[in-house]
């Protein structure tokens, strides 16, 4: 299952036009699947009402914008 979707972000990491910073895209793939998917077990089982808020997504981007984004 998470392999699955490791290959989904890896395909679109793959098929973006702005330079990024992992030159790894494999790796980047699973580092981002994991962070996002950490998030998203920890926010249900510790603090659901995190849910109903906007700002954990807000913040969920921003961690992987900020990963990505070649700032050179």
């Amino acid at each position: 299952f998470n392999r699955r979707f490791q290959r989904i972000v890896f395909k679109t990491l793959e098929h973006l036009k702005e330079p990024l910073r992992p030159e790894n895209l494999e790796l980047a793939s699973f580092v981002l699947v994991s962070a996002v998917q950490g998030i998203i077990r920890q926010t249900v089982l510790d603090r659901q009402e995190l849910l109903d808020d906007d700002a954990l997504a807000t913040a969920t981007a921003q961690l992987v914008l900020r990963y990505l984004q070649d700032d050179a």
